[in-house]
């Protein structure tokens, strides 16, 4: 009789080993890396294909990457606010090529198609950002092609639009604020490897940054402050953009609202969900690190942003390796000037954006 998939005794191991590993306090999270480092383990057992497996290892391992996929389009994909759960897809797409290229595919069907609700495309749109930011095994030219696909759905939407249409609400145009965030998010988060080269900033020019980032919906007015600054430094460091002027009109307009109604009004801001920020589960991390790419930032640039520790609803994570760094003390009045908002901007070394 085969054994089970999990053996009691295999728990009881692991958990006695990591009595000697630096673990994580809070007794679930303990219970969810445990949980995580088997599953881990075993896919990579059944999934991982080398040359000289059969046929049928080969069909079992794809079976296993349908169900997987059809799971995360059933029940992730959907939920809020899920935490390290979704690593599941990420580590098994990076067993194979092949799975990562279906995974992005999927998500990008999904952005693109009207009929699927505005909910489900902003999502899967903070799953295809998030993952093409932090996969290492996906290659460079996988990013291009999404962010020139990315890129074309957003000028595409700017032409079928009304430039003197007064509806530019973040509630009627969610994917559109969507995609230009993850434009803005990938740019910014990956500028050493697309700025590498002339053929790269070639590359980028060819995106039209400045006529997304400038057009009447004013995308930036509802990215995250530092995502909108970080790119800012970057379009202004490679001539490919000057956002910064929007970035202060912006400022400004905040500010009146604030005065306006005399007291700070809650900022219409894109709810934003990066599933793949920095790991935290001490054990079952070893699986994810090595595919896990960390914010480097550029050699160019002195700001250096920290990780994006906001999932949806801002929920609270401390992150090593956020993306973007902003002083939680700076206040409101400081947004109306962006050489002070640029200085607050710090990438960090993990894979995030923060240090």
């Amino acid at each position: 009789m085969e054994d089970p998939l999990f053996q009691i005794d295999e728990i009881a191991a692991l958990t006695d080993a990591n009595k000697s590993e630096e673990l994580v306090d809070h007794p679930i999270g303990q219970s969810l890396d445990i949980c995580l480092h088997m599953l881990y383990k075993f896919f990579d057992k059944k999934c991982n294909i080398k040359p000289n497996c059969t046929d049928q290892q080969r069909c079992a391992a794809n079976r296993i990457f349908n169900i997987l996929l059809f799971t995360f389009d059933e029940i992730l994909l959907p939920s809020h606010n899920t935490h390290h759960v979704q690593f599941v897809i990420f580590f098994i797409t990076s067993l194979r090529q092949t799975y990562s290229e279906a995974f992005l595919s999927s998500l990008w069907q999904k952005v693109q198609n009207p009929n699927v609700s505005a909910i489900i495309r902003h999502g899967a749109i903070g799953y295809l950002a998030s993952f093409l930011a932090r996969a290492k095994f996906v290659p460079l030219c996988t990013l291009t092609l999404y962010l020139m696909e990315l890129s074309k759905w957003a000028h595409s939407y700017i032409d079928d639009s009304d430039e003197y249409s007064q509806n530019c609400s973040l509630k009627s145009n969610l994917v559109f604020f969507s995609v230009c965030q993850a434009i803005f998010y990938l740019i910014a988060f990956r500028v050493r490897d697309l700025t590498a080269t002339t053929k790269d900033l070639l590359f980028l020019q060819s995106l039209q940054l400045s006529r997304l980032a400038m057009c009447h919906f004013n995308p930036l007015r509802y990215c995250l402050a530092a995502i909108a600054t970080a790119f800012a430094g970057v379009t202004r460091t490679y001539q490919l953009a000057y956002c910064h002027t929007v970035l202060e009109r912006n400022a400004r307009r905040k500010l009146a609202t604030v005065y306006g109604h005399e007291k700070c009004m809650p900022e219409e801001t894109l709810e934003t969900f990066f599933p793949f920020d920095p790991y935290m589960l001490k054990m079952s991390n070893k699986y994810i690190e090595i595919n896990y790419l960390i914010y480097q930032g550029n050699t160019d640039d002195n700001a250096t942003p920290e990780p994006l520790r906001r999932k949806r609803g801002d929920s609270e994570m401390v992150e090593d390796d956020d993306f973007i760094k902003i002083d939680k003390r700076q206040k409101l009045l400081e947004l109306s000037k962006s050489q002070e908002l640029e200085k607050d901007f710090n990438y960090g070394s993990s894979s995030g954006f923060s240090k």
